[in-house]
């Protein structure tokens, strides 16, 4: 029964002409009934008050767990960014370990490959300073004997006609194995190496040539001349293509230079990239398994 049923229960019994028994009973009743609903008040009050608490203590609890929890987060936390450093740390050095050793292995090759073309280059130097003196040799011996020609041109132009028709007798007499005299290998001889004026040397060659010098002597000088001539021409080519190696050569050592250079900086950068990489990896898991342990709360 509610607590209105009872005050209308206890008003209409307080109403009603009853006796002194009923009387005493009613107000017996209505005392029971006042404290039955004090009772009942303060056990509804006591209730509320116990859940109140409990809840109080439930919301404790709850908050105990939960900065328990965190502070065990945060505990993983740590100690996966102390892990996340660790395996960075040993995997930059296996990084650099490795990159160390592929440098090494790298500029060893480069190294060599290097030296062997500075070896080329010496080489090819040596060689070209080989042509370049045995061109010059073959120069020299050309000039002396287009020297010798000129001047043994020159002088029997400076001869009268008599003498030079002697001097061509006792030529062509040697050339058939026939025995010189004196006089003949005389004006052999005068056949030999003098300097002349530049304007004499002009008029005695006119007169050499009129008298036929070029159809009688010279033969086997000018044969020679040809063949350095020949032979200076083939030098000069061999000379050019041992430039052009040493000019290879040489760029090939700039572009391994320049290929060492590239390939330390393409390293640093490689390794520079896979930290940040591995970085941002190891972050992303971390920030992953936050956010799971967050959501569980």
């Amino acid at each position: 029964m509610s607590n209105p049923d009872v005050q209308v229960l206890l008003n209409y019994t307080i109403s009603v002409d009853v006796t002194p028994v009923a009387e005493q009973n009613a107000r017996h009743f209505t005392e029971l009934m006042k404290q039955t609903q004090a009772e009942t008040t303060q056990i509804l009050k006591d209730a509320i008050e116990e859940r109140a608490q409990i809840e109080k203590t439930a919301a404790d609890i709850h908050q105990q767990d939960r900065l328990k929890q965190l502070d065990l987060l945060e505990d993983i936390q740590k100690q996966a960014t102390e892990l996340v450093e660790l395996q960075q740390t040993e995997q930059t050095r296996i990084l650099e370990d490795a990159n160390r050793a592929r440098e090494e292995a790298e500029r060893d090759s480069l190294r060599r490959l290097q030296e062997q073309h500075e070896k080329h280059l010496e080489t090819a130097k040596e060689e070209t300073k080989e042509i370049e003196h045995q061109l010059a040799m073959k120069k020299s011996e050309q000039e002396r004997i287009e020297l010798q020609l000129l001047s043994a041109r020159q002088r029997f132009g400076q001869m009268d006609e008599g003498v030079q028709q002697q001097t061509i007798a006792a030529f062509r007499k040697a050339q058939n194995g026939g025995a010189l005299t004196r006089d003949e290998s005389s004006l052999l001889r005068n056949v030999g190496t003098q300097q002349a004026s530049e304007f004499a040397q002009k008029a005695d060659l006119a007169r050499a040539d009129a008298a036929g010098f070029t159809q009688v002597f010279g033969a086997a000088e000018n044969d020679t001349v040809e063949q350095l001539i020949r032979d200076s021409t083939k030098l000069k080519l061999e000379l050019d293509d041992k430039r052009e190696i040493e000019v290879q050569l040489n760029d090939d050592l700039e572009r391994m230079e320049t290929l060492a250079s590239r390939l330390a900086e393409e390293t640093a950068a490689q390794i520079k990239e896979r930290d940040e990489r591995l970085l941002q990896r190891f972050i992303a898991i971390l920030e992953q398994k936050y956010n799971n342990e967050s959501g569980n709360f």
